[in-house]
């Protein structure tokens, strides 16, 4: 897994490295997880520095809801956000 990145394929990245013999299914598993979880971590670096546009996680699950409290507490600006266009 040395020099993998955390982009889109992560998963098959991970299977082609330790599926099978070549690794263990607990292993996998945590690793599956790791993406989201970093991804997650890092606000910032997914941020519009222009500050139109939500970071890519809003709206992604239930604790980021743009409706939620989490969303009007972190990101005010945000909150109640509805994609222009739709």
């Amino acid at each position: 897994m040395i020099g993998a990145k955390l982009e889109k394929g992560w998963r098959k990245t991970i299977d082609m490295n330790l599926g099978g013999i070549k690794g263990c299914t607990h292993l996998r598993e945590l690793l599956n997880s790791l993406a989201t979880a970093a991804f997650q971590s890092i606000p910032g670096a997914f941020f519009d520095p222009e500050g139109k546009e939500p970071p890519k996680y809003l709206g992604t699950c239930k604790s980021w809801d743009f409706d939620g409290p989490v969303v009007m507490r972190v990101y005010p600006q945000f909150y109640q956000w509805k994609k222009p266009g739709v």
